[in-house]
C-alpha cells in the first residue's frame, strides 16, 4: 500500500523508523528506539520477547509506560508488539525432537554451577580436593566413567570422552583412524541421547529444552 511504501522510505537500514507519528501502525519500541515491523519480527524472537517485558511496564489495563516515563507510552502498543512476536515465534522443539552431540558448544557452555572434585597436583604429587566450574559436558564425561564396557558398542569410555573434548584421532593408519572417529561418535551420541532423558533431573532437563529452543 501507499502507507507501507512511505513507511519503508522512512526506515533506515538498521530498522530505525523515522517520523513515527506518521507511521505509528508500523512502529515498535525496543531498547530505546523505534523500529519497523519488518525488522522487529526477525532475529532472535525469544530475546525480543524478553526485551519487550523490560521495555514496557503496565500502568493500567490497556496503557503502558515506556521505561517508566509517563506519556511516552502508546495505548495498545505492548499488545500489538507481543502479538507480532508471538506470530513469528518458531514452534518449540520438545525433548524428543532435540538431537545434539555432546561435543557441541551448547553442551560445553551449559553451566551447572560448581562442584568439589579430586584432582592430581603435579607440584605436590598428591591428589587434592578442589572446587571447579561444572557444565553438562563434564557431567556427561563423569557419567560415561561409571558405565561398563558393554555400553560402548565397540568404543570405550576414553574414546567417548575424547570425542566430547573434540580431540583429534591420531595414528599412522588412516583407515583405523576413520573407524575410531565413526565408532566413538556413534557411541557418544547414543549415550548422550539416553543420558539427557534418563540421568538428568527434571529442572535441568527443562532448562536444557528451554535454552536449546532459545538459542537454536
Amino acid at each position: 500500500t501507499k502507507e507501507q511504501i512511505e513507511a519503508f522510505r522512512d526506515t533506515s537500514y538498521d530498522g530505525t523508523l523515522n517520523n513515527r507519528g506518521k507511521h505509528y501502525q508500523f512502529a515498535n519500541f525496543i531498547d530505546g528506539k523505534w523500529v519497523h515491523d519488518f525488522y522487529y519480527t526477525e532475529g532472535n524472537i525469544y530475546a525480543k520477547m524478553e526485551q519487550l517485558e523490560r521495555d514496557f511496564c503496565r500502568s493500567s489495563a490497556s496503557n503502558f509506560l515506556i521505561n517508566n516515563k509517563i506519556g511516552a507510552g502508546t495505548a495498545g502498543q505492548y499488545e500489538k508488539q507481543k502479538a507480532l512476536l508471538e506470530n513469528v515465534l518458531p514452534k518449540a522443539k520438545s525433548l524428543d525432537e532435540i538431537y545434539i552431540s555432546p561435543n557441541h558448544e551448547f553442551v560445553h557452555k551449559f553451566e551447572l554451577g560448581q562442584i568439589e572434585k579430586d584432582q592430581y597436583n603435579h607440584i605436590t604429587k598428591r591428589t587434592e580436593s578442589v572446587i571447579v566450574d561444572y557444565n553438562l559436558a563434564e557431567k556427561f564425561k563423569d557419567f560415561v566413567g561409571t558405565l561398563s564396557s558393554e555400553a560402548f558398542a565397540g568404543s570405550s569410555a576414553w574414546e567417548v570422552r575424547s570425542f566430547v573434548d573434540n580431540e583429534t584421532v591420531t595414528g599412522s593408519d588412516k583407515e583405523r583412524n576413520a573407524l575410531v572417529r565413526e565408532r566413538r561418535k556413534a557411541a557418544a551420541n547414543d549415550l548422550f541421547y539416553k543420558f539427557v532423558r534418563e540421568e538428568l533431573s527434571n529442572d535441568i532437563r527443562n532448562r536444557f529444552v528451554k535454552d536449546f529452543n532459545r538459542n537454536y
